[in-house]
């Protein structure tokens, strides 16, 4: 498992067990075996795999909460945004295999 509390930047990376992020996500290169639960403004992953995604709300935070899907990252399961109001950007070669929730999708 993993708990992030600040900025978390990884790359060349396999993650055991859920990932917590409680600030901005960039992967590069990294396996999440679990699901990731981020509470942050803007996600971005590179070459990337996970099995799924919750994003949590923000109560300070009013604008989009951006999640950028590039480089063939794989979600193998489901992407959740509980405020609503989120924004997934899926750059060509990526993709989602689960249901989106919360968000639209926009194809970069």
């Amino acid at each position: 498992a993993l708990t992030v509390n600040g900025r978390a930047e990884l790359s060349d990376s396999s993650i055991q067990g859920k990932t917590k992020i409680n600030g901005f996500l960039l992967a590069d290169h990294t396996k999440f075996n679990e699901e990731i639960s981020c509470y942050s403004q803007r996600i971005v992953l590179s070459a990337c795999l996970t099995s799924s995604i919750t994003v949590r709300e923000d109560g300070g935070y009013h604008e989009t909460q951006v999640i950028e899907l590039k480089d063939g990252t794989k979600v193998n399961g489901s992407i959740e945004f509980k405020s609503g109001n989120g924004e997934i950007w899926l750059f060509a070669g990526s993709e989602i295999t689960g249901e989106v929730l919360g968000a639209k999708i926009i194809k970069k």
